[in-house]
């Protein structure tokens, strides 16, 4: 009973997403998704999506949604994060700090660097990510539309 409710609900979802919207839409959906999905906005991106959803009505709110939800899931959050932080770093030239040395000496200025160089890593990650995730699910769903 509870998998044919999952399962209905599942292809309710798909055909709201499919449906009625072009390759174009759904694909900025998931773009923009994965964009928000590697940010480290964590408690934010639900907000986030709903004003994307109410500003832009030519996106799929949820192909958003759901892409976005992709990177939020526990275990996949700290190896998000630190792929993130990691790129913030090399593109800083700071050393990556996250070792035991880094929490034996925890500080303030310590963090603000850390958190300057997630923030940065997210966005050159969630910028090259959305991007590549808009055209890869533009050619499946033009694909999948012609047959």
């Amino acid at each position: 009973m509870a998998n044919k409710k999952a399962r209905d609900l599942f292809e309710k979802l798909k055909k709201e997403t499919f449906s009625r919207k072009s390759p174009h839409e759904i694909s900025l959906g998931i773009g923009f998704g994965v964009f928000l999905g590697v940010l480290p906005l964590q408690g934010f991106k639900t907000a986030i999506v709903a004003l994307i959803g109410v500003l832009y009505k030519k996106i799929n709110l949820i192909a958003i949604f759901t892409a976005s939800t992709v990177f939020s899931f526990i275990p996949v959050v700290p190896f998000v994060y630190f792929f993130d932080y990691w790129v913030g770093a090399k593109i800083l030239s700071i050393p990556v700090i996250f070792t035991m040395e880094f929490f034996k000496h925890f500080n303030v200025k310590i963090l603000g660097s850390a958190v300057g160089a997630l923030f940065l890593g997210g966005a050159v990650v969630g910028i090259t990510f959305g991007i590549l995730s808009y055209f890869l699910s533009f050619y499946i769903i033009k694909l999948k539309q012609s047959r």
